[in-house]
């Protein structure tokens, strides 16, 4: 059928291109809609399923002895997941008994009436739809969608939830709650209005796209275990050719769009600072000690040399190495991988368009060029190395490359940023994230509507290009965790009639 199944992940394992998958469902969907897509491009092996009625490329594949079949009665093959998902690696059951059902099957009588074996099923990959999520995965289902996808979900090795909302921790009602979020290892909102067609829905993934998710997940031939095992770490990757990367990164690190926007900013930062040294300013762009964005107040230039301050990863330069790993494997971010990305990842970076003239420009000026960024001071030689490689010239550990550590304000940025106003006339801030220019949009637990106010206020807004460049940089940042009521105003809604 088509009611309850996870239809964008299904796309994902379409473009991902994985081949020879064993997939147990209640049914094969119908031609070239639900699992249906798969079975058009020739991607499964084996269908475990109960029903399958409605399908000619099914029906084609299988006469033609393209595709291996397992009829299994639909009642069984809700208990098999549900066996493997408990640890029980097989049952008997009267169902089948005497049937085509039962050949090669064990058989065994019990107070005088037979029973067969069946195994428990236990898969690589559960790929489910559920209504509504929580950050921590906790899963509500619609309706009758709750009767396969809620033992799927346990009946696997790594389960991947496709919802229609995400919403956070606390707002759901635990007694409501039909999975529990330990079983649910990566979740994808995917929001779909209950009257309207599935192609209205309108995606939106956490962390990165599904299509890599999935191609990390299934990249080796997916077969179904016959008894439950333990939890194993992710699979290796599929080949890279095999999927595409995520939107996010797709448009950051290989659009035209994303290389004009940067190159840009760039400029506008390369002619500011010649301009503005010009006028001799007599503040800093860096928010003094205690003052706010309400009532601003900056470090005084006096006769300090003058510097621009950047951040370095996304801003300066473009991580490709390490975002690419991270996406093809399906993962998150990694904090030892980014330890040896920081400490050998000279000449896998790239300077970001038109970053190299801007530096150059600002240098031939007179101006100071310093990066104060979050890598970890442990590690400032691979950074200096990083920086160096990409064609952006010298940075100095502890002269023009601050880090975390060299402070004790830690990860926070605020200390750091005195630290070099204490010394310069620091008149350009850049980065890719609202932390580079001011802890104070990255107050813990400061709503989202807030964080806007503040970021469009009037003592922000002054500073925008005008001291304050912000670079493009949809692939992370704290906007992440915004829910549906953040990102789109209620009065806003719209749904086709």
């Amino acid at each position: 059928g088509l009611c309850g199944i996870p239809e964008r992940l299904i796309d994902a394992i379409r473009d991902a291109g994985t081949k020879d998958l064993t997939i147990a469902s209640n049914n094969a969907g119908i031609d070239g809609e639900g699992l249906g897509k798969l079975l058009r491009t020739k991607q499964v092996k084996k269908m475990i399923s109960s029903y399958v009625g409605e399908n000619k490329e099914f029906e084609r594949q299988y006469l033609a002895g393209e595709l291996e079949v397992e009829f299994c009665p639909q009642g069984t093959l809700a208990e098999r997941c549900r066996a493997g998902g408990a640890g029980i690696p097989g049952f008997y059951t009267k169902t089948g008994v005497g049937t085509l059902v039962a050949e090669g099957k064990e058989v065994k009588n019990f107070d005088g009436q037979d029973y067969i074996l069946e195994r428990g099923i236990f898969a690589d990959l559960a790929i489910i739809k559920g209504w509504k999520a929580d950050e921590s995965g906790n899963l509500i289902f619609r309706k009758t969608a709750r009767n396969f996808n809620q033992p799927m979900a346990t009946a696997a090795k790594i389960c991947v939830a496709e919802v229609e909302e995400i919403v956070p921790v606390g707002s759901l009602d635990p007694d409501a709650i039909h999975l529990p979020g330990i079983y649910v290892k990566r979740r994808q909102e995917n929001r779909i209005p209950h009257d309207a067609p599935a192609r209205d829905g309108v995606m939106r993934s956490f962390a990165i796209g599904a299509a890599l998710l999935l191609a990390g997940c299934a990249s080796a031939p997916a077969e179904v275990a016959t008894a439950p095992a333990p939890p194993v770490p992710l699979p290796a990757p599929a080949p890279a050719e095999a999927a595409k990367p995520p939107v996010a990164l797709q448009y950051l690190y290989g659009s035209p769009e994303a290389a004009v926007a940067v190159r840009a900013t760039n400029a506008r930062i390369a002619d500011y600072g010649v301009w503005r040294i010009k006028q001799r300013p007599t503040d800093s762009v860096v928010l003094a000690p205690g003052a706010t964005l309400d009532a601003p107040a900056f470090e005084p230039c006096g006769n300090k040399p003058f510097a621009a301050v950047f951040d370095a990863d996304e801003t300066l330069i473009w991580n490709l190495g390490p975002m690419r790993l991270f996406a093809e494997k399906g993962a998150g971010f990694d904090l030892k991988v980014w330890d040896q990305w920081e400490k050998s990842g000279a000449g896998k970076a790239l300077a970001m368009p038109g970053s190299v003239e801007m530096v150059n420009k600002l240098r031939a000026a007179g101006i100071t060029v310093i990066a104060n960024t979050n890598r970890s001071a442990a590690n400032a030689k691979g950074s200096e190395d990083t920086l160096r490689a990409a064609g952006l010239g010298e940075f100095k550990h502890g002269e023009t490359l601050f880090l975390m550590g060299d402070d004790a304000g830690g990860s926070s940025k605020d200390g750091r940023r005195a630290a070099i106003a204490s010394k310069y006339c620091v008149i350009i801030l850049g980065g890719d994230q609202l932390g580079d220019f001011s802890q104070q949009f990255n107050v813990k637990d400061l709503p989202a509507a807030q964080r806007m106010a503040l970021a469009t206020s009037a003592g922000a807004t002054a500073l925008w290009d005008k001291g304050w460049f912000l670079f493009p940089n949809p692939v992370y940042g704290p906007w992440e965790k915004l829910g549906w009521g953040d990102t789109f105003p209620s009065d806003k809604q719209w749904e086709p009639k």
